[in-house]
């Protein structure tokens, strides 16, 4: 049995010279220096020639629906992995995390305080949350364990709606800490992973139209900025540099201000 399964839902049409297309192929890169085993299911299109990167078809669009799709494979076939993790396709794991973990026993491994690197500012930061991160290293039984999965309300509902799925394509913000609350929960010392921040992801241009000023007020959501990247990511932070300077030039002047830290998803 393989020690990880990693489901990567992937963003749709990249265009060759994206940003989402470099911070795509760095994710990548990183989940294939790992010296323990694992595969990996790409849920959508992407373009990897390696033997351990599957391409999985997906009718869905969302990568809820995506995640949802590839549990239902998954439930038709035997374990492939002692531990499943879903990730983003535009984010970095800790190999090193990952290789020290592969030996152990546990129903879930996540990071207690999320780690952040901005792209456009080249800060990192590290923030206590009331939620498990979106990627955590699960058991994975467990992570197939079907629970009632959430979802907030909308425009169009009174309430919000309550409905079966797979744990590890629930809401992560809603039900994991629910679930693994009282199990085998470890904390590595370094993190597990990195969520990549920048001007062009969903949530900071949620808004609308880039400004600078809004910009900085979204960033003030995620901490003090005074984290330094883990000691075995520093080897990618030419790579960063270089995706940054690509995109959007020197680092954008970003000053942190005391005790205005709100909290966003």
């Amino acid at each position: 049995m393989l020690d990880y399964l990693f489901l990567i839902p992937t963003s749709p049409d990249l265009a060759e010279a994206s940003l989402r297309k470099d911070l795509q192929k760095l994710c990548f890169q990183q989940v294939a220096q790992l010296e323990s085993s694992f595969v990996v299911w790409l849920l959508g299109d992407a373009e990897i020639t390696h033997p351990h990167f599957k391409t999985i078809v997906c009718e869905g669009t969302t990568k809820e629906e995506k995640l949802k799709e590839a549990g239902d494979q998954l439930a038709k076939l035997p374990q492939l992995a002692k531990y499943l993790v879903r990730l983003d396709d535009d984010d970095l794991i800790n190999p090193m995390v990952f290789d020290e973990l592969a030996n152990r026993d546990f129903d879930i491994a996540y990071d207690r305080k999320h780690f952040f690197y901005d792209l456009a500012t080249d800060l990192a930061s590290r923030q206590k949350r009331d939620w498990i991160p979106n990627t955590a290293i699960m058991n994975f039984e467990k992570a197939m364990t079907k629970v009632d999965d959430p979802r907030p309300l909308s425009a169009d509902t009174e309430r919000s709606r309550s409905v079966e799925n797979y744990l590890f394509a629930c809401d992560h913000s809603r039900a994991w800490r629910i679930f693994f609350s009282g199990r085998n929960i470890v904390h590595p010392k370094e993190s597990v992973y990195v969520r990549i921040l920048n001007p062009e992801s969903i949530t900071a241009t949620a808004s609308g139209k880039f400004s600078e000023n809004n910009y900085f007020r979204y960033l003030q959501g995620f901490g003090a900025w005074r984290a330094a990247l883990p000691e075995a990511l520093l080897p990618v932070k030419t790579d960063l540099m270089k995706i940054r300077q690509k995109h959007f030039g020197d680092p954008l002047n970003f000053k942190p201000k005391r005790g205005l830290f709100s909290r966003l998803k």
